[in-house]
């Protein structure tokens, strides 16, 4: 984990401790495989491939209680994210980003910026309330405040791996009003991990006949 050794700091992220157990993969394993004969039974019911595109906005707090957040305290952030149906469930791509204080005068403040791209399928719910769960993957960026240090290393990108939950209340025929939790774990050789809860707002647009064939 180069964080640790740039800054001089490799007992104290040494003694982050791994997950203890992987409850909260397996159970979004268990929720997709289960959505998932709900979404082939509704396939003749959704649009067409990438017939629509949804463009998504949302602010977002940071609820895991970890190691790693004795150390630093994550603020609210906010994200973007487009999304479009798929020939199976649908396809999104996003960016997320909150800023992380140091809770200690020698820890350098950084700011957090998460690139994914995801995939996810769904079911609907009474009073048209729609639920999704999916997967991410994508690259973690952090971004040192630390002046000490050369600016080509104060930047370090690691691999990282989501799971969302959302429900989507409807708000009027395009608009949405959307609630999720994603599980993020950041691949570092120590895992990172974070739980971000939103709440957002999403609308609808038809994807220009050019733009559609060409995804096609």
């Amino acid at each position: 984990m180069r964080l640790a050794a740039l800054r001089g700091h490799s007992a104290r992220f040494g003694a982050l401790r791994r997950p203890r157990n992987l409850c909260p993969l397996w159970g979004a394993l268990v929720i997709m495989a289960l959505l998932l004969s709900e979404e082939l039974a509704l396939a003749q019911d959704k649009v067409a491939p990438f017939e629509t595109v949804t463009i998504a906005v949302e602010a977002f707090s940071d609820a895991y209680d970890g190691r790693l957040q004795e150390f630093w305290d994550p603020q609210p952030g906010a994200g973007v994210h487009l999304e479009t149906p798929f020939y199976l469930g649908r396809i999104r791509l996003g960016i997320a980003r909150f800023s992380n204080s140091a809770m200690e005068a020698s820890l350098p403040d950084f700011m957090a910026t998460y690139f994914a791209l995801g995939w996810g399928i769904g079911c609907r719910l009474p009073l048209s309330l729609s639920w999704q769960n999916g997967i991410s993957v994508g690259s973690f960026r952090m971004s040192f405040d630390d002046e000490q240090t050369e600016s080509a290393t104060r930047n370090e990108q690691e691999l990282a791996l989501g799971l969302r939950s959302s429900l989507q209340c409807p708000l009027g025929k395009r608009w949405s009003l959307d609630f999720s939790g994603q599980y993020l774990a950041v691949m570092t050789h120590v895992r990172i991990q974070h739980l971000l809860v939103s709440v957002g707002v999403s609308r609808s647009f038809t994807t220009p006949q050019w733009l559609e064939d060409f995804l096609r």
